[in-house]
């Protein structure tokens, strides 16, 4: 059995350190990635064996699972959809010396919370591994939710004198979200949330300034309240990547070639509100566990429904909003990762402030898109911004000043 292990990897009470398996055939990668993750605080165990990594990821209990895509035998997608397959609640990162842009895709779409491109550098791996970290904190947090869903519901029989299959069981909430997702706009019920905002906050033509902001940021949040551990964490974790593309499209709007004339208010509306659908169905999912008409089955399906589905109920909600046509289309179509789509809209200044708005949201909350790929080129990033007349010193003055703005908006909310 060849398995590689460095530092200790008990789970005692005195063990702090994250434990990260490492799935690669090729060994010099395994030693190279133990190597760099000891330095980064993570304990590893490694092997090149696809089914060896199943029972370490069984047994052991990783917090996250770093595998290759390319292995003979099993390969990462098969590797994937076992560990899905047996309940596995670590958070999965693929990875490819391939770089090929389906490859990142399709890992994302198959429940892979993150893509990592080989080779690395120590700077991009921690950022993986801190998005992952982040992941694999709320999915526990989500399975110790259903864990005590479980054992009330069965309690709850023991107390009325009913045996097992006696009631009729509670759904799950990914099967909500299905629902909610087949849904036409017209029908999208409000009402599966605790507080849904009836229409978006105004857009005043003279608003700006931070106290504006910090409001339509606050709205958001307060619209759809989350209250189950987990979903909490990722609800928070899509509100503050929401708000810091907003800041972003809105200085974006500022900066832009004048003769765009580009409205600043609606740019940051629009980053603001391009995963409200992801918001919306965990609120929806959150109601349903607070009621007891729902129950997580399984988190990582749940988070994958909500990735899956959220483009599509932002759309209805800005439909059933009245927004612009452009800013329901680009909230479909946001996550859409081919050339031919982003293609057409390579002239669209509202389509390439979104992609630059979301590539600066990366950097300063310092993990990816939480509701999907953002795996944009140079090539592409630097065609939006000669498409709207912003030039790299422009760039690197904002994404530095869109920091602080950031963290002042996200403080005033809580």
């Amino acid at each position: 059995m060849n398995i590689q292990t460095t530092a200790s990897t008990g789970e005692g009470p005195d063990h702090t350190r994250p434990l990260v398996l490492v799935v690669d055939d090729e060994e010099p990668i395994r030693r190279a990635l133990e190597r760099h993750l000891d330095k980064l605080g993570y304990d590893v165990i490694a092997t090149g064996d696809g089914d060896q990594a199943i029972e370490l990821a069984r047994s052991r209990r990783p917090a996250i699972i770093l595998s290759d895509i390319y292995m003979p035998g099993m390969d990462g997608h098969t590797l994937l959809a076992n560990l899905n397959r047996i309940g596995a609640l670590s958070a999965v990162v693929l990875m490819s010396g391939q770089g090929e842009l389906d490859d990142a895709i399709s890992a994302l779409r198959e429940g892979a919370v993150d893509y990592m491109k080989k080779p690395w550098t120590a700077e991009g791996l921690a950022a993986v591994l801190g998005r992952a970290m982040g992941l694999a904190g709320a999915l526990r947090e989500l399975a110790g939710s259903a864990a005590l869903g479980r054992a009330l519901a069965a309690g709850d029989r023991d107390r009325d004198g009913q045996g097992p299959g006696e009631t009729a069981p509670v759904p799950d909430v990914a099967a909500l979200i299905e629902t909610l997702a087949a849904l036409p706009s017209a029908e999208l019920p409000f009402a599966e949330v605790a507080k849904a905002l009836t229409v978006p906050p105004a857009i005043d033509a003279a608003a700006s300034g931070q106290a504006w902001a910090s409001a339509q940021a606050a709205a958001l949040r307060q619209a759809f309240p989350i209250h189950t551990a987990g979903l909490e964490t990722l609800a928070n974790r899509i509100w503050r990547f929401s708000v810091a593309r907003a800041i972003a499209m809105q200085e974006l709007a500022e900066i832009a070639d004048a003769e765009l004339e580009l409205p600043a208010p609606e740019y940051f509306q629009a980053g603001l509100l391009l995963d409200v659908g992801a918001s919306y169905l965990l609120a929806a999912a959150d109601r349903a566990l607070a009621q007891g008409s729902g129950q997580v089955g399984d988190p990582v399906k749940l988070l994958a429904k909500v990735t899956a589905h959220h483009a599509s109920v932002s759309a209805h909600l800005l439909r059933r909003w009245n927004l612009p046509a452009s800013l329901e289309e680009l909230a479909a179509e946001h996550h859409q990762a081919g050339d031919s789509a982003r293609g057409r809209r390579a002239a669209e200044p509202l389509w390439c402030a979104a992609e630059l708005g979301g590539a600066m949201a990366v950097r300063v909350t310092g993990f990816g898109d939480p509701t999907g790929d953002r795996l944009l080129s140079s090539d592409r990033l630097a065609r939006c911004a000669y498409t709207l007349g912003v030039g790299d010193s422009s760039l690197r003055r904002l994404t530095s000043a869109l920091t602080e703005r950031a963290n002042e908006i996200w403080s005033a909310a809580g």
